[in-house]
């Protein structure tokens, strides 16, 4: 178990029931232990599960399937099944399968030309703009 992403997915679930609540999880006393159910311990009903849930997905740049939902019950789990969202999401990018490939390839391609203008050494981008003047 990632511990970085644990301790970021019970930090992402005391700031949804703070805001909810005005408690947090210690005040609250939810057990976050790695084996029990953890929407369970935290108390919380369907509609903060979702904030909570939706969150996650932001934080860490994956889009969670109803099928998963059936692995979001211990805190390990829940952990697991990032690490292999994250995995699977790399994995895409790296082989250019993921429509996430192209605007990552694309937006690394204007910071360099943009690089480019502010360097003493003209790229690409200085160049096309000189030959338009």
């Amino acid at each position: 178990m990632n511990q970085k992403i644990c301790d970021a997915v019970v930090q992402i679930a005391d700031e949804v029931i703070k805001r909810e609540s005005g408690t947090t999880l210690k005040k609250k006393k939810a057990v976050l232990d790695k084996n029990v159910s953890f929407m369970a311990s935290l108390e919380v009903d369907s509609l903060l599960a979702l904030e909570i849930i939706s969150r996650i997905e932001k934080k860490f740049g994956i889009k969670l399937q109803e099928d998963d939902f059936v692995h979001f019950d211990t805190l390990e789990n829940i952990t697991d099944l990032i690490e292999r969202k994250i995995a699977v999401a790399s994995q895409k990018v790296l082989s250019g399968k993921g429509a996430r490939s192209l605007k990552v390839e694309k937006a690394v391609k204007k910071t360099k030309s943009i690089k480019a203008v502010g360097s003493k050494k003209p790229g690409k981008l200085s160049k096309k703009i000189k030959a338009q003047r």
